[in-house]
């Protein structure tokens, strides 16, 4: 049954989104995100494309995920070695 609609599959909406399911007794089916696009962070895609931006301008510790070094642990497994490029200053993914 749904508990919680989110509006905008924008960066902030898909964080939203994942700490809800990960700190709260919600599962996906209680969550859903209205947006007019199909994929999730369409528009954060489109812009950063727009722009030029290959790389995450902030360090390693924000993103998305709850765990501020998920990045790091995601980056070490071996079957993401070679995905695994940080860059100075400030570990930037």
């Amino acid at each position: 049954m749904l508990q919680m609609l989110i509006a905008g599959s924008d960066i902030h909406g898909v964080h939203f989104v994942h700490c809800l399911l990960q700190q709260t007794p919600l599962i996906r089916d209680d969550v859903r995100i209205l947006d007019p696009h199909e994929e999730l962070l369409h528009e954060w895609r489109r812009c950063t494309r727009n722009c030029g931006m290959c790389y995450l301008r902030s360090p390693s510790v924000h993103h998305i995920n709850i765990d501020p070094f998920f990045l790091d642990k995601f980056a070490v497994l071996p079957e993401n070695w070679q995905d695994s490029n940080f860059i100075s200053p400030k570990d930037r993914p």
